[in-house]
């Protein structure tokens, strides 16, 4: 009668009871190992929570100036016109606008078409000193 039926015997590495599983694919409680080496398989959920806790990768050190992010953090909304005027000061600085946009956490060429956008809609006076692009060869034509 219970020919087909393949009970696997397992051992939770949390709390080391054995336990036994009818259908290792339908076991809700278990992850998978490191490449494709299979499954670890838990007793409980609250064990395979337990694993995760202490298993868990530790994450980044964030900067904790509000001026400058680490990279992919969100930041508060900033107002366009001051990052516009803020690059335009770097370019009559000599300095890298590119760089300086990085360090506030914005992809440079991204936020500068966005940037471009919004000056052309509210600030014409702002877009015609704005080059067209970032990059050291637009700036030094423009």
């Amino acid at each position: 009668m219970n020919e087909g039926l393949q009970v696997s015997h397992k051992k939770c590495p949390v709390c080391n009871k054995k336990f036994d599983i009818l259908y290792c694919d339908l076991w809700a409680y278990k992850d998978q190992k490191y490449g494709s080496q299979g499954y670890r398989y838990y007793c409980s959920y609250g064990c395979k929570r337990k694993y995760e806790l202490q298993h868990e990768k530790s994450k980044p050190l964030v900067a904790t100036s509000p001026d400058i992010l680490a990279p992919n953090m969100r930041r508060k909304p900033a107002n366009s016109e001051d990052l516009i005027i803020g690059a335009l000061a770097e370019i009559k600085a000599g300095r890298d606008p590119a760089l300086w946009m990085k360090e506030r956490g914005y992809d440079h060429w991204k936020k500068w078409y966005c940037l471009r956008d919004w000056a052309k809609k509210h600030r014409p006076d702002l877009l015609a000193q704005m080059p067209r692009s970032l990059g050291k060869k637009a700036r030094t034509s423009a």
